[in-house]
């Protein structure tokens, strides 16, 4: 059995669609945004073209900064989630 990573379960395409969206909406360029998070244009130009994977870290700042929840940055792929056990004592 593998380890369960973070990037395994995101839909990277449809989070970097959301970021962009969002990012948009709230009148930020990439310059803009890059520099509120202490990241370069070219990472987050990576993110917005679903080239790279966003940190659970970045994710969490863009988040604060934009006053939304990680539901609504981030799509899963809910089918490639590891099953979950329930134990009952």
């Amino acid at each position: 059995m593998r380890a369960f990573k973070y990037g395994d379960a995101l839909n990277v395409k449809k989070t970097a669609e959301n970021l962009r969206r969002i990012r948009k909406a709230n009148g930020d360029t990439q310059i803009e945004l890059s520099k509120k998070l202490g990241c370069t244009k070219s990472y987050l130009s990576k993110i917005e073209l679903a080239q790279a994977i966003m940190t659970l870290e970045m994710a969490v700042r863009i988040c604060a900064l934009y006053g939304i929840g990680l539901d609504q940055l981030i799509i899963i792929n809910e089918e490639s989630l590891p099953e979950l056990r329930i134990i009952v004592d």
